[in-house]
């Protein structure tokens, strides 16, 4: 697994907590260490007994490369039980950074804006905690400053990873392709 990536943020991992003791050992092979947000509830087959290694469609994760650690003190209950939201800090040299990680509510889904939202508003009170420099990175479903707290964020100098390419580029990132 050649990356050439530091640390990686995961998105509907649908990982149960089989998978991710499986996948944390097979990341830890080649170099990475994970950090994941609650294991997500399997799916379940009527015919067979036998526990799923995938698990419903939610689930985040941060891999590292570089050092790493859990955020202390953990996330709440409330957030850790959305299986959307992880935290971790991550060493890059002398200076440690936040990475929280999210996976946005699917547009499909009723309220998923409001839903999203109060994702964010979870992590942005999780980046204001400590002056450390904080990424926030998955997917979100949605433009994130388009919503409330998303424009919190902004409004502390956070940028978005779209406008920042275009600016030093001058090409648009792809969307993935669900118009996003």
């Amino acid at each position: 697994m050649d990356l050439r990536a530091d640390f990686i943020a995961l998105s509907e991992t649908s990982a149960v907590q089989r998978t991710q003791l499986v996948t944390s050992s097979a990341f830890r092979k080649v170099g990475f260490k994970a950090h994941w947000g609650a294991a997500v509830q399997p799916h379940t087959r009527r015919e067979t007994d036998t526990v799923s290694m995938r698990g419903l469609a939610a689930g985040v994760a941060l891999a590292a490369r570089l050092p790493s650690r859990a955020a202390r003190p953990p996330m709440s209950q409330e957030a850790l039980a959305t299986c959307r939201l992880s935290d971790a800090f991550v060493r890059l040299g002398a200076l440690e950074v936040r990475v929280i990680t999210i996976y946005g509510v699917p547009q499909s889904e009723t309220d998923s804006r409001d839903r999203t939202n109060a994702l964010l508003q979870q992590a942005f009170h999780r980046a204001v905690q400590c002056a450390v420099p904080c990424i926030v990175a998955g997917d979100f479903n949605v433009r994130p400053f388009e919503l409330p707290a998303g424009q919190a964020f902004q409004s502390q100098g956070y940028q978005d990873v779209f406008d920042l390419h275009q600016g030093s580029t001058g090409t648009v990132l792809p969307d993935d392709g669900n118009g996003q």
